[in-house]
């Protein structure tokens, strides 16, 4: 069996099994839930009581499309700064030795990842505006922004500021979260801040590290050669190659 064939039929399981805890939990009463879980929040219905906020296909699809995104970008940089993917499959090695299982508790150790995805979430967010509405009126620089006005957070300008990342701001570096003068984490904020924070960002994250962990303890990812590379929906061409 082709590894396309086995991917297939992965993805077939994935979609076939997820579908079923969504029917199961569409069915369940929410009476009988003694804690109120992600997909309860998610699956709850919307202000008329009778439309759910959300369909199947897009719990499914958000999240599959926001890590495919996140991970294009993470294998992007890795291949095009070799030193940086080299220090991060060496934390991976060693920290298997130490963490066999992967857990949401064990993950937390993997600071050296937790730097890359920081540097390529500010880097490169999966949403480049953020819209908000004041709920009162503020006066910012001068400006005075009455109750009620939306509001666009530019996030691609925010985490490329100068003031705040340094004169290297618009350079790809994990390091620099780990340097005395770091950014405060906050200065990210790719999954939104406050009451509009992202619901599933845990689960994203999680999912994403373990993608990573499983590929990089296996293979280095170098970028295809010779292709024009294009911030388009088409992804990006890289190559898997096992290590010896």
């Amino acid at each position: 069996m082709n590894t396309y064939q086995e991917l297939k039929n992965a993805r077939e399981y994935i979609d076939n099994l997820m579908t079923n805890i969504l029917a199961t939990k569409r069915a369940s009463s929410p009476s009988h839930q003694a804690h109120e879980d992600l997909l309860d929040r998610l699956l709850a219905p919307s202000t008329d009581a009778t439309t759910p906020k959300f369909t199947d296909a897009e719990i499914l699809g958000e999240t599959t499309r926001n890590n495919c995104n996140t991970l294009t970008f993470v294998a992007l940089e890795l291949s095009r700064n070799p030193s940086v993917q080299e220090s991060l499959k060496k934390e991976i090695k060693h920290l298997l030795t130490v963490y066999p299982t992967l857990t949401q508790e064990t993950l937390h150790h993997f600071t050296y990842l937790d730097q890359v995805l920081r540097e390529t979430q500010r880097l490169h967010p999966i949403v480049g505006i953020a819209l908000r509405t004041s709920t009162a009126e503020v006066e910012h620089d001068g400006y005075i922004f009455p109750a009620g006005t939306k509001v666009g957070l530019h996030l691609m300008a925010m985490h490329r500021d100068s003031r705040v990342f340094g004169k290297d701001a618009t350079t790809w570096k994990p390091d620099r979260w780990s340097s005395p003068d770091a950014p405060h984490v906050n200065s990210v904020i790719a999954f939104g801040e406050g009451i509009h924070n992202c619901i599933g960002q845990k689960v994203a994250l999680i999912e994403v590290k373990i993608i990573l962990i499983q590929l990089l303890r296996r293979f280095t990812i170098h970028l295809v050669e010779d292709q024009k590379i294009e911030f388009v929906t088409k992804g990006l061409k890289v190559r898997l190659v096992e290590d010896a």
